[in-house]
């Protein structure tokens, strides 16, 4: 019976470590971009001593639906691997992406952030399941972007490799 117990308890231990759902309007808050794109690629890194990997998606916007980013714009997105917590994207796929960063980005709340989108009923997979391209509009429209002084402040951040080898933002410097 103990050992039952253990084998339990071990099973089920990981269940905390899954993502806290945000509202739309919270995904939908701490994006910078949210578009409809196309994964051309998925190239999965080296393995850190974590057992961690790094992984580094391209993808193709196909619609904006947040942001000012041209159609057509290829992308990289930043992800790992080997985690439960991380979206796992797939080549040839399609999908609404709620994304932070300026020139590589994240996905916003894990794999909350990532929805399979369908093109031929356009609706939405994963975590969009129940929700349609309207409610997302309507949302957007709800939660506008920074204004004009918060954009030229993130201009002027700068992400570089920081010594222990994780990304550390730098400021430039105004004169």
């Amino acid at each position: 019976m103990r050992i039952f117990m253990m084998f339990f308890v071990f099973s089920f231990a990981p269940a905390h470590a899954m993502v806290n759902l945000m509202s739309l309007h919270d995904l939908v808050g701490s994006s910078d971009l949210i578009v409809i794109a196309k994964i051309n690629s998925v190239h999965e890194m080296k393995i850190n001593q974590e057992g961690f990997s790094n992984v580094s998606s391209r993808a193709t916007i196909k619609k904006m639906i947040k942001g000012n980013i041209g159609k057509e714009t290829r992308i990289t997105i930043r992800s790992y691997g080997n985690i439960t917590i991380s979206p796992t994207l797939k080549e040839s796929q399609y999908y609404v992406l709620f994304l932070e960063g300026r020139y590589s980005y994240k996905i916003v709340n894990g794999p909350q952030g990532a929805w399979l989108y369908h093109q031929d009923d356009q609706t939405f997979g994963g975590l969009g399941t129940g929700y349609t391209m309207e409610d997302l509009q309507r949302v957007v429209a709800e939660n506008p972007p920074f204004p004009e002084p918060w954009n030229e402040y993130l201009d002027n951040i700068v992400t570089r490799p920081g010594r222990d080898g994780h990304a550390a933002d730098l400021f430039r410097i105004q004169e």
